[in-house]
């Protein structure tokens, strides 16, 4: 007789069903004594890991709603739920404290009870966000803690594409980095670090940042450019991209004199190192997650020697920001004052410069050309002429536009389909990408930076290189120019309204192609 299996009861019993993702967003969407504003998400990134944001940066509608200046994400990458800083649901570990499904408490116990069981009874002071430890450098004595810096920001998209591969590279090493990573659009180069508490002090920084722009223009002229080469670790504590020697020199001889213009004002210049080493920080270790990770592991970035070519990027402007966490409305820092630019103007280029369409040229590998540019500026007919560059059969062409166009012809544009029309154009990116098309060409308008910065984070997710072009516009001339020459009509209110939430990408090809202007009657 063939024996049978004993199994206990305990083996027998069914785990309890844990209440889904897609549950507990319906409940915060709708209970109102689940207070949205103090949820987050923690969420795979296919690139960077586990992420967190707030519930409310996400949109929980049908992803076919999505416009394109929108984020969603598949519920099948949600991992956690956190209330304030206490996760609440967790997949990982089967924790449900929304609705207790596997024996756990309920999110109304967590909110009752937070201020007794759950809240932080120590806070503790964050590192600044450019008081950066070095090495054995000497530390200028000052008891006043820097709460401004002055900065190059980081915006080459190849060299920002090139950073974000190695944090990609450390993450994999060690997962629990993710909350040490300094978001891409925060990359910069910190120049100096100032002490700056009353109103009289802050506006003679402005003053200071409006007389610097001479100093940047004849120091590190437009035209020049800072290369970015190696990775380095201070105290095993903030990872960073390396700048080649004679990058430094030039730097260090720009923070000497800039220094020199805020010290002649009587302005602090608090928690400076010396000697000055121009870097750009990937990932910081804060004091609490130092005592949980320890450090982080040489060898995770050990496959970027000191020579290695990351990148390089020009000197586009000044900024002065307040240190912290926040962020101004372009994702980076908050400034004090407007972006001191580099007085020399970005050439343009013609449409049929070979440098740019050697940028497609037959042997090119991999890259991604995001277009930019208002309807009727000539936008989609150069990013047909870059695909035939690229050589018969290498390029692919994806546009929102072609969700309007007919099969049997002709063009049929609505407002409404907008957001299924920008999906369609992303699933079509994703595909190409997935199927390693040698050029992907994107062609929207892609006003605003978050449109552009999708399709910079997509293209680095599959190992991209790219390059953005974007055709001239200077001025309500050019508008009206470009409003009559489209094929597609678009309403000159419109147009305008674009113009007016147009946002420059820096680092991107200029190219003009405005019609000629009309000759004297």
């Amino acid at each position: 007789m063939a024996k049978q299996r004993v199994r206990s009861c305990a083996t027998c019993e069914k785990k309890a069903s844990m209440k889904t993702a897609d549950d507990v967003i319906k409940r915060v969407l709708w209970d109102d004594d689940v207070p949205s504003s103090e949820i987050a998400v923690g969420y795979e990134d296919r690139f960077l890991g586990v992420m967190q944001k707030p519930f409310s940066a996400f949109n929980w509608c049908d992803f076919g709603s999505l416009s394109d200046r929108e984020t969603a994400i598949p519920q099948h990458r949600i991992v956690y739920f956190k209330y304030r800083d206490v996760i609440v649901w967790d997949k990982r570990t089967r924790l449900d404290n929304i609705f207790g499904s596997v024996g756990g408490e309920t999110i109304d116990h967590v909110v009752e009870h937070y201020d007794t069981r759950y809240a932080p009874q120590v806070q503790e002071e964050p590192i600044p966000a450019a008081d950066e430890e070095r090495g054995n450098e000497e530390q200028i004595c000052n008891d006043d803690r820097p709460n401004y810096f002055v900065a190059l920001r980081i915006t080459d998209a190849n060299l920002v594409a090139a950073l974000r591969q190695v944090q990609c590279r450390v993450l994999e090493a060690d997962p629990r980095l993710h909350a040490a990573l300094l978001p891409s659009n925060k990359f910069h180069i910190t120049l100096t670090t100032l002490r700056l508490d009353s109103d009289e002090e802050k506006q003679a920084a402005r003053e200071v940042m409006a007389e610097a722009q001479t100093l940047l223009a004849r120091v590190l002229p437009a035209s020049s450019a800072a290369r970015v080469q190696g990775i380095g670790c201070f105290r095993d504590r903030v990872l960073h991209a390396q700048l080649a020697p004679a990058c430094q020199t030039v730097l260090a001889s720009a923070v000497a004199q800039l220094s020199g213009l805020f010290a002649a004002r009587g302005l602090k210049l608090a928690g400076m190192h010396r000697p000055f080493t121009a870097h750009i920080t990937l990932a910081k270790l804060s004091r609490q997650l130092s005592r949980e990770v320890g450090a982080i592991d040489a060898r995770a970035y050990a496959g970027f020697g000191p020579e290695t070519e990351l990148g390089w990027q020009a000197p586009e402007g000044l900024e002065l920001c307040e240190m912290g966490a926040q962020s101004g409305p372009d994702g980076f820092y908050v400034r004090l004052c407007p972006t001191v630019r580099n007085s020399a103007p970005e050439p343009f280029v013609a449409a049929s410069n070979a440098k740019l369409h050697a940028l497609v040229a037959p042997h090119t590998a991999k890259r991604v050309v995001i277009m930019r540019g208002l309807p009727g500026s000539g936008k989609s007919s150069l990013a047909w002429q870059l695909a035939q560059s690229a050589g018969e059969g290498r390029a692919e062409v994806c546009s929102a536009d072609a969700f309007f166009e007919r099969e049997e012809g002709g063009y049929q544009f609505s407002a409404d389909g907008l957001a299924a029309a920008h999906a369609a154009c992303w699933a079509r990116f994703h595909g190409l990408a997935a199927r390693h098309t040698p050029v992907i060409i994107v062609d929207n308008t892609h006003a605003s930076q978050p449109e552009v910065q999708r399709y910079v984070d997509g293209a680095a997710e599959h190992g991209y290189s790219i390059s953005v072009v974007e055709t001239v516009c200077t001025g309500t001339a050019d508008v009206a120019a470009f409003q009559q020459r489209g094929r597609h009509r678009v309403p000159m209110a419109s147009m305008l309204g674009m113009l007016a939430r147009w946002v420059p990408c820096h680092g991107a090809w200029l190219v003009d192609t405005r019609p000629p202007p009309l000759a004297p009657s």
